[in-house]
């Protein structure tokens, strides 16, 4: 795993470096240099139910004349705290209580990808990307994905914006339980599009799409897709509302107690057991803008 992360942040720091010798562009065209996009998010809760749910989604991104490279990194964890014992001692009419929780997490999931794209015309482009995501929850221990390929500038006013892009993919996927049927390294075709509209003066509209087939198995594909709306408070905040699917056609496995089916009681072993193709996630977050 150190190794992978490491080609990773190679191929990240290598764009970043060959991207830094390219010359500004003139003063008639759009705006160049860098901006951030920083989003936070946090709900928690005391008393009878103690959970804490804490999301962060960074955009770091370098635009010059005729290409932009960006780096994002995304997280989400949350943690519950559940009652293992509770119990009363002394006599009925004068007692104390002991209540012993433990905590456990019951989500988490981590995700690091850069892109670099350049223009071939005002409306076609290519691009590079690397990334790696982690979400034990969904059975993902470890998924790097190589990308290449070329898209298509629809719409680029200060309305809306519109793209999309097609490529070629290398997957290498290592599970929480592994399966030795499947293989876990995989050539790909992958699609994807960018919309965003600005609906209002302070309102704003998006929507990603994108998915990945497996070239050797026509059905293990993945898609995922999110909606989001921003609300501008100043120039540097603004509050988001978002809902993200992701869908997994042969998702992984998790090792499930397999018992005898005369008593019912008597535990035999493990069996792998596939996890739901669906997962969603729902989040309002802060948004600042640097």
């Amino acid at each position: 795993m150190q190794r992978k992360c490491c080609a990773v942040w190679a191929v990240i720091t290598l764009g970043t470096t060959l991207l830094c010798s390219v010359p500004t562009r003139a003063a008639d065209q759009p705006e160049t240099g860098w901006t951030d996009k920083a989003e936070l998010g946090l709900v928690a809760t005391g008393g009878n139910t103690e959970t804490t749910t804490f999301s962060f989604q960074n955009t770091l991104k370098r635009t010059w004349a005729t290409s932009a490279f960006t780096l994002k990194t995304a997280g989400l964890r949350a943690e519950q705290k559940d009652v293992t014992s509770f119990y009363a001692y002394g006599s009925p009419t004068t007692f104390d209580t002991i209540k012993k929780k433990q905590t456990r997490k019951t989500a988490e999931a981590y995700a690091l990808e850069g892109r670099y794209d350049h223009d071939i015309t005002k409306s076609f482009f290519w691009f590079a990307q690397a990334g790696w995501d982690r979400n034990r929850f969904a059975g993902i221990e470890n998924r790097y994905q190589a990308v290449g390929g070329v898209g298509n500038i629809w719409f680029d006013t200060d309305d809306v914006k519109f793209r999309t892009d097609y490529g070629a993919s290398y997957t290498d996927q290592e599970d929480v339980v592994e399966d030795p049927m499947k293989d876990g390294k995989y050539f790909g075709a992958r699609f994807s599009w960018d919309y965003e509209n600005k609906l209002t003066t302070t309102t704003t509209y998006k929507n990603e799409l994108s998915a990945n087939a497996n070239l050797e198995t026509s059905s293990d594909w993945r898609a995922m897709m999110l909606n989001a709306v921003s609300v501008s408070i100043n120039s540097r905040l603004a509050l988001k509302v978002s809902y993200t699917v992701n869908y997994e056609n042969e998702p992984a496995s998790e090792d499930v107690p397999l018992y005898d089916t005369v008593t019912q009681d008597n535990l035999i072993g493990t069996v792998p057991v596939p996890l739901d193709e669906f997962d969603t996630v729902l989040a309002v977050s802060l948004v600042v803008n640097f």
